[in-house]
């Protein structure tokens, strides 16, 4: 009875030595895995010309253990759009968005064999990417550099709008095109006798979801007939009259 029961401790015992044995077999038939992340900080968007720090960190798997300390990592960025960025680490870089948008940030890793010589072809390679928004502060106000103009027929003056706090597009209109003109770009264009207003409006809306302008007087120089008897003196375009017919009328320069 006894030597029964030490030949079934002796098997069991010599089977958890073949299967221990061949454990360290079956795990150095598994592959590498190679990965990557980005660590965000937690940040998905910041305002213009915020500094943004991003980090990223290799680890490689074998059968479900972490062996990344027996690999050397190296790391390349690329931002898309394209966008300067301050390379400290190989692993970090720190991005300033001076251009409202969305970017894509992509960075891939190469793994070489921890004891593998300067040159060495990598053993593997993973990418990871990441997104994050440049916001504009919302519109303020919309200021021109000039706000009176005195022109001739036929000048041509451009405007300089300014968007606050953070910058931004404006659309160009004017009162009265017969008088002045302007182009997409702001220029400015007198085209006969009279007076209008140039305004300039932004894109982007302010916190009440309005947009904000500004506007520029523009006086065109001439002779001007206006019937005296308007008080607001519009200048006259036409007059019909019979023959015989008189009418008084005025002028305005």
């Amino acid at each position: 009875m006894v030597a029964k029961q030490g030949k079934r401790i002796l098997s069991m015992f010599l089977a958890l030595v073949l299967v221990c044995s061949l454990i360290p077999a079956a795990f150095a038939d598994d592959p590498p895995v190679f990965s990557v992340e980005i660590n965000t900080h937690g940040l998905t968007s910041a305002g213009l010309n915020t500094t943004i720090p991003w980090d990223a960190g290799g680890k490689v798997t074998k059968g479900g253990v972490n062996v990344t300390e027996d690999y050397r990592v190296s790391y390349t960025w690329e931002v898309v759009p394209s966008v300067e960025y301050d390379s400290l680490l190989n692993s970090h870089i720190e991005l300033t968005g001076t251009v409202a948008g969305s970017y894509t940030i992509k960075v891939t890793a190469l793994f070489y064999n921890a004891d593998a010589v300067e040159g060495a072809a990598s053993v593997g390679r993973a990418t990871a990417t990441e997104t994050f928004t440049v916001t504009r502060e919302r519109v303020e106000k919309v200021t021109l550099d000039q706000g009176n103009l005195s022109l001739s027929m036929g000048d041509s003056v451009r405007l300089k709008a300014t968007v606050h706090p953070d910058g931004g597009d404006v659309i160009w209109s004017s009162s009265d095109t017969s008088v002045a003109t302007v182009s997409e770009n702001g220029v400015v264009t007198a085209i006969s006798p009279g007076e209008a207003d140039i305004t300039a409006t932004s894109v982007e809306n302010g916190s009440d979801g309005k947009p904000r302008s500004a506007t520029c007087s523009v006086r065109v120089n001439g002779i001007i007939i206006v019937d005296p008897d308007d008080k607001d003196k519009k200048p006259l375009t036409s007059v019909s009259m019979y023959e015989g017919d008189s009418r008084k009328v005025g002028v305005r320069i």
